[in-house]
């Protein structure tokens, strides 16, 4: 789930839409029961996990419909767009959502590192070492500065058995994939080519960004291509600010109440990342392996049903269930890639350079988000001059949370002039 120590820094997703004559949304149902399906796509040499919805259906073969990319958020996955893809599609707008590297299905590159030999017996070394403990309780979990540096034994343990993540690692740049994989500029490059290798270019085409996709949102809606442009961009409770620069749009203190700065966690968590991962892969399953029943009531309306409830713990849990030895360092590939990442643009020089596009752009939060929050989301259409849309009962998860009210707004953004 996306409510992590870092949250307005990694935090990124946007939705993009915009106007089209030739298509007017029929009503939409409450029951999102259209297709969505799920597809491979290589793209830049790694293996993509995409789902779309078919194309809508037309009185006339030569009107295309409007196609929107959907960008997840920070540990999201094209499984948070499931209930309005649907929706979208039987308005009359094709969807298609990404798996960004790291997250959901899509494929884990991993770096080429030097071998180290084998040690006999090493699994039995590492139990003895740092025994396999049952989950601890979150009264028992360490909190504060405490909870992001790791122990001497989990640090051996780890090695022993992961060796690769204590083996020296080569720049990407020596990879078959020449950058690096998980980067925000990667990311980018991907959401191009799939406009071009589904044939979508030439149509009106938008881009939506929840979270911490809408960075990622906003730099394809500023991308320079030649066969490639979005017509719009839609933000939805969007984690775009930097907290270098707007510390006082987030919330300051800890899930658990500890008192440590953001800013002091923040700098441990990034010198960690300078590290080989056995040192931070502790850090990064405490952000994820928790809960996640609680992780959802955390991020939705206290209004919410335990139906819904139950469903989406079940989708956002699946791709770490899923990739049980893979996600972790994933997880960490992806930090470290953003803060390591020279001369990309952030924060409010983002949202100037799309202010400066003068395309239409709409940002959008739930009421009582506890993630991003409203205050953020605030500030963010007030830099680039929109007005901000508020969904009533609504926390982060608004696709979930309030589909038929988020689809309805999105097609009134694609059908407004």
């Amino acid at each position: 789930m996306e409510r992590s120590l870092l949250i307005g820094v990694i935090l990124i997703i946007v939705c993009l839409v915009s106007p089209v004559s030739t298509y007017t949304p029929s009503a939409i149902s409450a029951n999102p029961s259209a297709t969505f399906r799920s597809s491979r796509l290589t793209i830049n040499k790694v293996r993509h996990h995409i789902r779309s919805t078919p194309e809508p259906p037309s009185d006339n073969e030569n009107n295309l419909a409007p196609v929107v990319i959907l960008l997840h958020g920070f540990t999201g996955s094209t499984e948070s767009f499931t209930s309005i893809a649907p929706l979208l599609q039987k308005a009359g707008v094709r969807c298609v959502a990404i798996d960004r590297v790291g997250f959901g299905r899509t494929e884990r590159p991993k770096p080429l590192t030097l071998p180290l030999p084998e040690i006999p017996g090493r699994f039995a070394i590492a139990n003895r070492i740092d025994p396999p403990q049952k989950k601890k309780s979150d009264d028992d979990k360490p909190s504060g500065l405490m909870g992001l540096v790791p122990t001497i034994p989990s640090v051996l343990s780890t090695t022993l058995r992961r060796p690769a993540t204590i083996s020296p690692r080569f720049p990407w740049r020596f990879s078959k994939y020449s950058a690096d994989p998980y980067s925000s500029d990667f990311s980018v490059s991907t959401v191009i080519e799939v406009v071009k290798s589904l044939n979508l270019q030439g149509r009106d085409l938008y881009v939506a960004g929840h979270s911490a996709g809408g960075p990622i949102a906003l730099r394809a809606f500023n991308e320079v291509d030649e066969a490639v442009e979005f017509k719009g961009v839609m933000l939805i409770a969007p984690a775009v600010l930097e907290l270098e620069e707007d510390s006082d749009a987030y919330n300051q203190t800890e899930e658990d109440g500890a008192s440590l700065p953001l800013s002091l966690r923040f700098l441990a968590f990034r010198t960690l990342l300078t590290l080989p991962d056995a040192f931070s892969i502790k850090v990064a399953r405490r952000l994820v392996e928790r809960d996640f029943r609680e992780a959802v009531l955390a991020q939705t309306h206290k209004s919410i049903s335990e139906a819904t409830v139950e469903e989406m713990v079940d989708k956002y849990s699946s791709p770490v269930r899923e990739f049980p030895d893979e996600w972790d360092t994933a997880l960490l590939n992806v930090y470290r890639a953003d803060f390591n990442a020279k001369d990309l643009v952030k924060g409010r020089k983002l949202l100037e350079s799309a202010k400066e596009r003068r395309k239409k752009i709409m940002v959008v939060t739930g009421d009582e988000d506890n993630v991003v929050p409203v205050r953020a989301s605030t500030r963010v259409a007030s830099l680039l001059g929109v007005e901000l849309d508020v969904i009533e009962k609504c926390g982060h998860l608004p696709m979930d949370e309030r589909p038929e009210e988020l689809a309805r707004m999105m097609i009134d953004f694609i059908n407004d002039k």
